[in-house]
């Protein structure tokens, strides 16, 4: 398993992998929107435009394997190991 980190290297470290999916998950099921105003979508445009041009002219490297869609057996063993972690160390 692996995550882009904050410099765009591959991050493999389990323990750095999980907490980026907890962080991730976290935000997705928060209800604070606060920070989505018009300055904050008008910058996520730009930069989408910026690196969708830098595809386009072959300037970004894009990792196939981080776009591919988790399967379910990769989904099954990420639940499996967080619920033994968490039945060993949370007790």
């Amino acid at each position: 398993m692996e995550v882009l980190g904050s410099d765009g290297s591959s991050v493999t470290v389990l323990s750095e992998v999980v907490s980026r999916w907890e962080r991730d998950f976290k935000g997705v099921f928060s209800n604070d929107i606060s920070d989505f105003d018009e300055k904050f979508y008008k910058e996520i445009c730009l930069r989408k435009y910026v690196i969708e041009n830098q595809i386009l002219k072959g300037e970004y490297w894009v990792n196939e394997d981080l776009n591919k869609d988790l399967s379910y057996n990769e989904i099954q063993l990420a639940i499996t190991r967080e619920s033994n972690w968490n039945s060993k160390y949370t007790k």
